[in-house]
């Protein structure tokens, strides 16, 4: 696992107010699915449990998935930014395979890119 993961990102990001004044994290890019996958729940949903299936499923649309958060529910990342498109379906696998390190990764790659590309 990284060792500067998304969620001890997020508590630095917090505590340096240079750093949150310039670059955001990925609460604030993507708050829903941030508090779904980092927040209270300590561990993703069951597998085929509703949560899980309603879950799957948003991530598996464009528009609802963390990217399309992002892009304020919409899709158009995917005709305008291959690495957002790249990144929303990245998110999906690592969701299915339930890996907690590999969503790590996502939201890394995820964050890293939006604030290089798309910030400001």
């Amino acid at each position: 696992m990284r060792v500067n993961s998304a969620v001890q990102r997020e508590v630095d990001k917090a505590n340096d107010h240079s750093l949150s004044e310039k670059l955001l994290a990925l609460k604030e890019i993507s708050p829903k699915w941030f508090e779904r996958l980092f927040g209270k729940r300590k561990n993703l949903p069951l597998p085929l449990s509703p949560v899980w299936f309603k879950w799957y499923f948003e991530l598996d649309s464009p528009s609802k998935c963390v990217i399309g958060e992002a892009y304020g529910y919409s899709s158009s990342y995917e005709y305008t930014c291959k690495e957002c498109d790249r990144l929303g379906w990245s998110f999906g696998k690592s969701f299915f395979l339930r890996s907690q390190e590999r969503l790590e990764d996502d939201v890394n790659q995820f964050v890293d890119h939006w604030n290089a590309m798309h910030l400001g």
